[in-house]
């Protein structure tokens, strides 16, 4: 087993031995200096789901910042695929240079490697100089018949003021479920793809005035990469309805079948002041999550915020009685 290093043993130290961090990954830097580097594994960015141990940066970015209060730099281990300067089709990635686009802005202490400043840069005018569109999704969301599986508690959580009830104060508007966060270029076909995962989905969300809650759900399932998820779909849909945001919301919504509340949406197009509230919701979270969620609202967008909910799994799926 790898000997871990100072910033190693101090992020370890925050979940009492429960912490492993990823092969993946090397944190690392002089305890004496004012930094510390994060590097990233390339070829996994490229392959894999950002929600996974060793690419969910945004998790061990905050929890080395955390406990060290020192800046953090975020490199990577190898190439990323842009030599082409093409990005449709290379979904995990685009995603990827996105994330660390938008992490990158709005946290001061975090910084880029020279590459990876290059290639953010890169990205960042390609968004600017382009028209891009979201999915819309096409009839309900579907339903699963295991009491014990993260779907069937979505469903719960949907109905009727059960949701409210767990989390507080959210509006009374409706909760919806499965709010598709693909982005294509120009218009959306498969072939547009900027962001992989056409059938990626927001778990649960609801508007309340002008804001709008995003809920990332987890059952039986306490990983860092809920952070990466909330960042990441927080952001995506400030970007989508938000006045100055870089995507367009689409607007072709076709009749006669339900578009999972999607109309909400659309209504808020005129609204000057669009807030996001991400709220990141389970059973049982990773040690380090609740200390991240304090340093992610520490954030330069006041639109945006994070709070962390935690459910009790038999009383949603069994009986409500809280």
């Amino acid at each position: 087993m790898k000997k871990r290093n100072w910033i190693e043993e101090k992020i370890c130290a925050m979940g009492a031995g429960k912490i492993k961090i990823p092969r993946s990954i090397i944190i690392d830097g002089d305890e004496d200096e004012d930094i510390v580097r994060l590097t990233l594994n390339a070829n996994r960015l490229q392959t894999k789901n950002m929600q996974e141990d060793g690419n969910a940066f945004e998790g061990w970015a905050l929890c080395s910042h955390t406990v060290s209060q020192k800046d953090v730099i975020i490199c990577v281990d190898g190439a990323l695929d842009t030599s082409d300067g093409v990005y449709v089709g290379k979904g995990h990635m685009c995603r990827f240079l996105y994330r660390i686009m938008k992490f990158s802005e709005q946290y001061d202490w975090v910084h880029l490697s020279e590459y990876l400043e290059k290639e953010t840069e890169r990205f960042r005018e390609y968004l600017s100089n382009g028209v891009f569109y979201n999915n819309i999704g096409n009839g309900e969301a579907g339903n699963k018949g295991k009491y014990d599986d993260e779907n069937a508690v979505e469903a719960k959580l949907a109905e009727d003021g059960i949701l409210r009830g767990v989390i507080g104060d959210i509006g009374e508007g409706k909760v919806y479920r499965q709010l598709p966060v693909g982005l294509f270029e120009e218009s959306v076909a498969r072939d547009n793809a900027v962001f992989t995962g056409v059938k990626s989905a927001i778990d649960l969300w609801s508007v309340n005035g002008n804001t709008i809650n995003i809920i990332e759900l987890k059952t039986k399932n306490p990983m860092i990469g809920i952070v990466t998820e909330i960042f990441f779909y927080s952001n995506y849909v400030y970007d989508l309805v938000s006045e100055d945001g870089l995507f367009t919301l689409n607007e072709q919504v076709k009749g006669g079948k339900s578009h999972r509340g999607y109309e909400e949406l659309l209504k808020l197009k005129e609204e000057k002041s669009i807030k996001i509230q991400g709220i990141m919701l389970a059973d049982d979270f990773h040690p380090c999550v609740k200390d991240c969620c304090e340093e992610l609202n520490k954030n330069n967008m006041g639109s945006i915020q994070y709070s962390v909910s935690s459910y009790r799994l038999n009383v949603v799926i069994d009986k409500y009685d809280l």
